[in-house]
Order: structure tokens, then C-alpha cells, then sequence
């Protein structure tokens, strides 16, 4: 993400970069200051303590479609590399 940043802005990368860091370090902050305050649970039992049961049940969904989506993203990737490196005439 900074490179990106970094070329998109030209000069002005260091507000870019400032803005970026900002924007990823308070959720960062808020999840494992939360996971502090309720040390020994995950995130979907303690959502509950938090919100109610429909806003923690819609946390649970995003957080694991979220998750999936990542690990089918990982599949593919790795299904990329071992048909490009060991299976060059297999179809994926």
C-alpha cells in the first residue's frame, strides 16, 4: 500500500502515507485494545457484551466472509504458482 500511495501522490507522498497510517493504526488500536479488556474471547462473544445480538450477528458475517473471501483469494494464488511452476501444460 505505500508504494501505491507513494507513486500515486508525487511529492506529497508523506501526507499520503500519514493519512494511510492513520486509517489502518485505529482499527488496529481498537481491536486489540478490545481483545485486552476481554482477554481469553473472540470477537463474536464479545461483540455481544458490546452491541446487540442483530449488529453482533452482522460482525460475525463480514468478519467471516471476509476471512473466506482471503482464503480463496490464498487458494488461487497457490493454484497459480503450482500450475506455472510444476503443471505448465494442465488447464487450472
Amino acid at each position: 500500500m505505500p508504494r501505491d500511495a507513494f507513486k500515486a501522490a508525487g511529492t506529497g507522498q508523506w501526507f499520503t502515507i500519514l493519512i494511510l497510517s492513520i486509517v489502518f493504526d485505529i482499527p488496529t488500536f481498537i481491536i486489540s485494545s478490545l481483545n485486552k479488556k476481554f482477554e481469553g474471547k473472540t470477537i463474536f462473544e464479545y461483540s455481544n457484551i458490546l452491541v446487540c445480538k442483530p449488529i453482533s450477528v452482522s460482525i460475525g458475517f463480514i468478519c467471516t466472509s471476509y476471512f473466506l473471501l482471503v482464503l480463496l483469494v490464498i487458494f488461487r494464488m497457490i493454484a497459480e504458482i503450482i500450475k506455472v511452476s510444476f503443471l505448465v501444460l494442465t488447464p487450472i
